[in-house]
């Protein structure tokens, strides 16, 4: 959600869809911040996304519980917590008044 209030502020119409991250680097966000900062961010804030409806409802055949590990929350909370404070980061520097 962060990153499609990101691609809003900047005016870019992105697709309504979890998976911005193609769109976050076709974008003019590039010209304010660094390449491989984007990747990572657009890979992080995608992996997030294909994982999102199986963590909250799990599959048809194992609950969710039984699907992630608790090293696999911590890895997703690091990553989101990543992609946070990127976008806050950016909003920090270039929307300030």
């Amino acid at each position: 959600m962060a990153l499609n209030g990101l691609l809003r502020v900047a005016g870019i119409e992105y697709p309504k869809a979890h998976r911005v991250g193609r769109v976050l680097l076709d974008s003019v966000i590039t010209q304010v911040a660094s390449l491989d900062d984007l990747q990572q961010i657009a890979r992080m804030a995608d992996e997030l996304a294909d994982t999102r409806e199986e963590a909250l409802y799990g599959s048809e055949e194992r609950p969710a519980s039984e699907l992630f590990s608790q090293a696999d929350a911590a890895d997703a909370l690091r990553k989101a917590r990543r992609v946070d404070a990127f976008v806050r980061g950016l909003a920090d520097r270039y929307l300030k008044k």
